[in-house]
């Protein structure tokens, strides 16, 4: 299936005069218009309402945290909102498990790039890989669509005005973030600390019924069986920690099966809003 897609969208491109690498990590399906349809792994369009986002977000500023492709970020610039996205500055500053190399992360490439590729690359290096997964695949993108988008490439522990060029943002949207950080509280503070009004986090949590705060490690104990994720903690670990970061009120707003295009496999995302 995912194969098909890619092939849909490439020979789209070939037909548009559109050229692209065929060598992208696509991780967000986005609509380009003109039957261009990015084949990226995860397909948000369909449950985009249950991130319940404002419907206009005119005279809003948005500060997407990670925005990979730039679904989100062309979702909030189409309500209306000046978005601000960020990305590492390079793979470098990836976190990786204490004691792992940089190397380990081209050796999870090489792992799963049969999924993610239409053609498999030959310069495999942590500078190209950075370029084909992080970089071009937005901008290619934002050019497509003519929604021009600024984009911050720093790490979210190294979040101030003078990185981002803003004092605060009105909405901090972490999609999909705090799994890829070795130290999740250290993030969601330094995002949180951006935020004059409401923070947006979409999460795998996790659901056992325990009425305490929870933070699930969920790397395993081998240095290959993780995807540079980690954590999956409970809501009422980010309850207890948005309150204490001076937020006044949590709650869930909406939930879907995720699926991963590729393996078909799904688990449940669910969106939390926080407000000052």
């Amino acid at each position: 299936m995912q194969h098909t897609r890619q092939h849909s969208f490439y020979t789209a491109c070939d037909k548009a005069g559109k050229q692209v690498n065929k060598q992208f990590y696509w991780y967000h399906t986005i609509d380009l218009g003109n039957d261009l349809v990015t084949p990226g792994v995860f397909d948000y369009r369909e449950n985009i309402g249950k991130y319940c986002f404002p419907e206009n977000m005119t005279g809003k500023s948005v500060l997407d945290v990670g925005a990979a492709t730039g679904f989100f970020s062309f979702e909030f610039a189409r309500l209306g909102a000046k978005v601000t996205a960020t990305e590492l500055p390079s793979l470098y500053e990836l976190d990786t498990f204490p004691g792992q190399k940089k190397n380990d992360i081209l050796k999870k490439a090489e792992k799963y790039s049969n999924i993610y590729l239409y053609e498999q690359s030959s310069e495999l290096n942590l500078e190209y890989l950075y370029k084909t997964m992080l970089k071009e695949p937005f901008e290619f993108c934002s050019k497509v669509l003519d929604i021009p988008i600024e984009r911050k490439f720093v790490t979210i522990y190294n979040f101030s005005e003078e990185t981002l060029g803003k004092k605060s943002f009105d909405i901090v949207f972490l999609g999909d973030v705090l799994l890829h950080t070795i130290n999740p509280l250290a993030a969601i503070a330094s995002a949180a600390a951006m935020c004059s009004d409401r923070l947006i986090i979409a999460q795998h949590l996790n659901e056992d019924e325990y009425n305490i705060p929870i933070l699930q490690y969920t790397g395993g104990q081998y240095p290959d069986d993780d995807v540079s994720a980690w954590w999956k903690p409970n809501f009422e670990w980010f309850s207890q920690i948005l309150l204490k970061l001076g937020f006044k009120s949590i709650e869930i707003t909406g939930s879907f099966d995720d699926l991963f295009i590729p393996n078909n496999h799904s688990e449940r995302k669910t969106i939390i809003h926080a407000r000052r």
